[in-house]
């Protein structure tokens, strides 16, 4: 998997914090201890900020010279039929009812934070919820987070609801494009700022096709490249 860096991008102000304490130090100082610590929390912020390249980020030349690379004649991993992973982390629970199914997923600091579109389609829903912030781990309690409910509706009309939830460190959700209604498969459209809980929420049944779940408590997600399920 590639990944490029956002963290300039995604939080201006303390990259250029970061810079100037390095210079100020290593310059002025010359406190290379405190300059190395400074570089390990750089880079331990740069990998937290790490954004996969998805499918839809590649042109169709690019994806053609990867499919000759990887020995692959005709890319057929894309099951138009499915529901993709929206986020990367591990699943703590599944609660089911009558009509839903409501997958619940921790991610810690180590995971990707960025949130992806679970299909190709459009965001018809974006509603912000102020609350409280809880560690995200406590599934009883961060119910009551800070919280941002997205919407996606396929062509078909398929409708799943993205939940990013924040955390007790992480106190920003951002959307990357407020404006933006179209969405690929795969492709990013939200970031929870450090610990966080994401939860989809899935139709068990849409006309006459049932929803079949692939995955189980406890599975490690890693966004697009995770099938949730298929109708």
């Amino acid at each position: 998997m590639d990944y490029k860096s956002t963290f300039r991008k995604r939080n201006p102000v303390l990259f250029f914090t970061l810079v100037f304490l390095t210079a100020i130090t290593i310059l002025q100082f010359k406190t290379y201890y405190f300059s190395a610590a400074i570089i390990i929390f750089w880079l331990f912020v740069e990998y937290f900020y790490r954004l996969p390249i998805s499918p839809y980020m590649r042109s169709v030349d690019e994806l053609k010279k990867l499919d000759a690379k990887l020995g692959l004649v005709e890319d057929k991993t894309l099951d138009e039929n499915a529901v993709y992973s929206p986020c990367y982390g591990i699943i703590k629970k599944i609660e089911k009812t009558k009509d839903h199914t409501r997958i619940i997923s921790v991610l810690d600091v180590t995971d990707v934070h960025y949130q992806f579109s679970p299909f190709q389609g459009e965001l018809i829903q974006n509603d912000y919820k102020p609350g409280q912030f809880y560690i995200a781990g406590l599934l009883d309690k961060s119910r009551y987070n800070e919280r941002n409910h997205c919407i996606f509706k396929r062509k078909d009309g398929l409708e799943v609801e993205v939940i990013q939830i924040a955390g007790v460190l992480a106190r920003k959700i951002e959307m990357l494009d407020p404006k933006k209604k179209k969405y690929g498969n795969g492709e990013p459209f939200g970031l929870i700022h450090f610990g966080s809980r994401v939860d989809t929420i899935v139709p068990n049944v849409i006309g006459d096709k049932i929803m079949k779940l692939f995955v189980k408590e406890g599975d490690k997600l890693k966004g697009f490249n995770t099938k949730l399920c298929v109708y």
